[in-house]
């Protein structure tokens, strides 16, 4: 399942300098790592700061799945966290 994560500015930033000092983004590798999700920017060469805030996560569709949605919306750096829904025909 892919989610969409929508970060604070602050920890964008870090995560694209690759700086987990901060203690908000320290927690959120934590709980990735531990749900399996392997966080990627949405819009990797995007000069637009507006856009740096959007990562992706994959992580297996299962129900232990969601509880990790659960858990990556309550850490401090993520303001936003939703499943991408499945692709349909129109």
């Amino acid at each position: 399942m892919e989610i969409t994560l929508q970060l604070t500015p602050q920890a964008a930033q870090a995560l694209q300098r690759h700086d987990a000092t901060d203690a908000a983004v320290q927690s959120l590798l934590h709980v990735a790592e531990e749900i399996g999700a392997a966080l990627r920017p949405m819009h990797p060469d995007g000069a637009d700061p507006s856009l740096q805030v959007f990562y992706l996560a994959d992580m297996p569709d299962t129900p232990q799945g969601e509880q990790g949605i659960t858990r990556l919306r309550r850490c401090e750096a993520v303001t936003a966290a939703y499943v991408k829904p499945g692709d349909a025909p129109p």
